[in-house]
């Protein structure tokens, strides 16, 4: 048989298609819409069944409890009169609407809860989420006729799928808008390049559409903007020339392009100005505990630290990087592309969590993966490089395909892996051992409801503070907030613990209920992490002979370095209490017992 016959484009895309079929009836529907998904798709809910945006917390806590989105609603600020918002733009509500509604029309046909999250909604909802994973590929095959021969395409489309994260964010994270913008993005770079030659209504309403649902999905993401400003050709040698001939030669295109635009992505301007009475904002400000941190990246981490490099868990990357040192020597659009693909790694790793929680690889990176893939062509198309990077390209693709496996398997951590660990694991097909599992990074969530006995701590410092007698009482709810600096011991990726005991005037004591010890870190004056306790929390001690009582408080990945801890006490009941000092000792969490 002529296997080179049947070997081209078009048999690449089945066998991805078939792939992603097979990993559809595998997926376990009732934790689809969670977590960060949950935050994204909400708008659908909102406005088809709730007919408003603006909808007390309660409301979400009410779902929650049926649903189990997550430990806390993580996703939702809160406004005025407890108005609650998502912190997460719409694009993939957008672009998921017509989905929701067959999932909404099943929901009435089968009597299923009309809410929006249940089966019908999560099931239609994936469907669409493998839709535009397949789309995906479809636009990216056309793209890259542009560049290379359908050989070449061919073997790109499969290392693109069978050769990155792209894999496993394909077949299960599936509701990732990682997916989404991969897909925009090799849309709008397809329309950029059409738009250029045939200057039509049709192209310059792509290209407005596709920029806008890209801001829509991630505000970042709009930088992308700068392939379609900046794309020359030999009629439009230069931006200057360029935006001369469109405004005086093709007008209504232009018009069309720069509105079609402005209405999509004025959607998420009007959420903004419904439920939280502004057209501009930064829906994560109200967690100071993340963000872009522009002048501090995480480059180097982010590319090649054993917890989540993109380089050492995609090494795929390696050969894309020599495509981008040839994009550079072929100049003009190339250079545009590459200048693109920088600029947008600089960019996701600002993020203060630039390992992206639970992942395989950097997913960040996979909204970009239409500019690798052209990268991996380059490279492909020389001979006599493709003779050298052949065996490389083999063993990267292996390497994945087993690696996504172990991640399905729970074989390789989505967000604590470390050096130590990941050789450990290196191959391994059998479940972690004991041994191995204590080679993982240290998690705080492992450790908030563990008592201090259970933990195997190292001391490093305390701090002592006179309180003056300090009266809490219906007049002073609130003691007074000591603040700790702990730079001088603080290193990523290690856990501390901070142990705090407040002494009190025994003759003012009367219970403790309703006296509230709680925990906060600051960055930049704003807060983040708030932790209260009470009695009954592992995290609390009362020791009434010794006149004190004491919480721990398990430090969060701290912003910066010149973060800083308060501890208060708060009078949430009737107690009244007179204080006298606090005792505040650091240690290092080494492990749990």
């Amino acid at each position: 048989m002529n296997f080179k016959k049947y070997f081209n484009s078009k048999s690449s895309l089945i066998l991805i298609f078939i792939v992603l079929i097979v990993s559809f009836f595998q997926r376990d529907f009732a934790r689809i819409l969670t977590w960060d998904t949950m935050g994204q798709y909400c708008y659908l809910p909102n406005f088809f069944i709730d007919k408003t945006f603006k909808l007390p917390l309660a409301h979400y806590i009410e779902l929650n409890s049926i649903y189990n989105f997550s430990d806390t609603l993580y996703q939702f600020n809160t406004h005025f009169n407890e108005i609650a918002f998502t912190k997460y733009t719409a694009g993939l509500a957008v672009l998921l609407t017509p989905f929701f509604l067959i999932g909404h029309l099943f929901a009435h046909i089968l009597n299923f809860p009309i809410d929006g999250y249940s089966l019908p909604y999560a099931i239609s909802f994936t469907v669409g989420c493998y839709f535009y994973i397949a789309l995906a590929f479809v636009i990216l095959r056309k793209l890259l006729k542009h560049f290379f021969d359908d050989k070449i395409t061919s073997v790109v489309l499969l290392l693109i799928f069978f050769g990155t994260n792209l894999m496993y964010n394909s077949m299960y994270g599936t509701t990732f808008t990682h997916n989404i913008s991969f897909m925009l993005v090799a849309l709008l770079i397809l329309k950029t390049i059409e738009f250029h030659k045939v200057p039509n209504l049709k192209n310059g309403i792509y290209i407005g559409v596709s920029l806008g649902l890209l801001g829509l999905t991630r505000m970042p993401n709009l930088m992308f903007g700068l392939i379609p400003l900046l794309w020359t050709t030999d009629e439009y040698p230069n931006i200057v020339r360029k935006i001369n001939l469109f405004f005086k030669e093709h007008l209504k295109v232009t018009i069309a392009t720069l509105l079609s635009f402005t209405l999509i992505i004025s959607i998420q301007f009007v959420y903004w100005r419904l439920t939280a009475g502004q057209f501009f904002m930064n829906s994560y400000a109200n967690n100071a505990g993340e963000g872009l941190d522009w002048l501090s990246p995480y480059t180097i981490p982010f590319l090649f630290s054993f917890k989540k490099g993109w380089i050492i868990y995609t090494p795929l990357a390696i050969i894309a990087l020599i495509g981008f040192a040839k994009m550079l020597k072929e100049g003009k659009n190339n250079i545009l592309l590459a200048v693109v693909f920088v600029l947008f790694t600089y960019i996701v790793s600002c993020w203060t969590t630039w390992w992206y929680a639970h992942s395989f690889s950097q997913r960040a990176m996979i909204d970009i993966y239409a500019i690798v893939a052209i990268a991996l062509g380059y490279v492909l198309i020389s001979k006599k490089i493709r003779k050298w990077v052949a065996v490389p390209i083999v063993l990267f693709v292996i390497l994945n395909i087993f690696q996504t496996w172990q991640m399905k398997n729970y074989i390789l951590s989505g967000s604590l892996m470390t050096k130590k660990f990941y050789f450990s694991t290196f191959g391994q097909t059998k479940q972690t051992t004991h041994e191995q599992k204590q080679l993982l990074e240290l998690s705080a969530g492992d450790f908030i409801n563990v008592p201090i006995e259970n933990m195997k701590l190292e001391y490093k410092t305390s701090w002592n503070f006179d309180l003056n007698n300090e009266q809490i009482n219906s007049e002073h709810i609130y003691s007074e907030g000591i603040n700790v600096h702990i730079k001088e011991f603080y290193k990523p990726r290690k856990l501390f613990l901070l142990q705090a005991k407040w002494t009190y005037n025994a003759e003012s004591y009367s219970g403790i209920d309703g006296l509230i010890p709680n925990a906060v870190t600051f960055y930049k004056n704003k807060s983040y992490t708030w932790t209260g306790v009470e009695p009954g929390n592992p995290h609390f001690e009362l020791d009434t002979a010794n006149n004190s009582f004491s919480m721990l408080y398990v430090v969060p990945n701290l912003r910066s370095k010149n973060d800083y801890i308060r501890f208060q006490i708060w009078r949430q009941g009737e107690r009244d209490i007179e204080l006298e000092n606090i005792e505040i000792k650091l240690f290092e969490i080494i492990s749990s017992i």
